[in-house]
This record gives C-alpha cells, structure tokens and sequence, in this order.
C-alpha cells in the first residue's frame, strides 16, 4: 500500500503573495520595496525587502530546515564583503519547529548563539529578530495565508524602526 504525502502550503510563497498583493511598497512613507531575494552574491534569502543597496531586511522562513543555523551564518561573508551594507534578519520558524522536540530547540539556541555575535561583530550593521510560529502542521493546511499577515505585521513593524 502506498503511503500518501500531505502536501502543506509553502509559508514563504504564502507570505511573499500577499505582501505583493496587498502592499504595492510595505512602507510608502520610507519606499521599502519587495526584492527578488538576491544579496548581491550567490546566495539567496528567503524574501528581501529593501530601501536601498544599503538597508536589507532579510526574511528566513523556517519550515522543514534541519539546520536553520546555515541561514543565519550565510550573512557572515556577505557582511564582510560589503562593508557599507545594514542588515536586519527576520527569522521565522514555522511548522516543525515546536517546544516539545529538543532538537529543534538546540537548533534555534544556536542560530541565536551565532545572530548575537554577528550583533557583537557588526554592532551598527546587524540586527536579529526571530520569532516562532510552531502551530501542528495541520494548522498550516488551513490557516497559512492567516499566519502570512501575522508575518506580514511583524515585517511592517521592524521596518518602522
């Protein structure tokens, strides 16, 4: 008997959709705009939204990462190499991240060991906020585009800062 495969609404496509469709710019007042996720180099962000060159806030949506550390540690070298460049990193776990699994939970405490000496490191050029949305997956099946908006408004918030 073959075993069917659930198949979950991917949170960063959810969460990029409706930042297009509902906010043309996510602050008109400072012109953020919505990038394609390029950081200048060979690597990817989840999503990327920048004022210019120089400004980034950079979104890491956690969903099924074994090592969420790598997409904290990635922003090393990218800081080293441009210099004049200011980044916040928004990480967000989602399904698969809950209280209850110590792996999962070893895993965040380190991409929040390695953010804190990026902070210490880069003191006026690296930010980290993280925040865990770690509802049952079946939550995600039926809800993804509710938990898109709460991303949504936690963006909104770190860009008016």
């Amino acid at each position: 008997m073959t075993k069917l495969k659930t198949t979950y609404p991917n949170l960063t496509k959810t969460v990029r959709a409706t930042i297009k469709s509902k906010y043309s710019q996510i602050d008109n007042k400072d012109e953020w705009h919505l990038n394609p996720g390029n950081l200048k180099t060979s690597f990817r962000s989840d999503i990327q939204i920048s004022k210019d060159n120089d400004n980034l806030l950079c979104i890491e949506i956690e969903e099924a990462q074994p090592h969420p550390d790598t997409n904290v540690t990635k922003y090393w070298p990218f800081l080293e190499a441009n210099p004049q460049t200011r980044v916040t990193l928004l990480q967000i776990f989602g399904r698969g991240f809950m209280e209850t699994d110590n792996n999962y939970a070893s895993r965040i405490q380190l991409c929040k060991f390695v953010a804190n000496k990026l902070e210490a490191i880069y003191p006026n050029r690296f930010k980290y906020v993280w925040h865990k949305f770690a509802y049952p997956s079946e939550y995600y099946m039926h809800h993804s585009e509710e938990i898109a908006y709460l991303i949504v408004d936690i963006i909104r918030k770190e860009l008016s800062r």
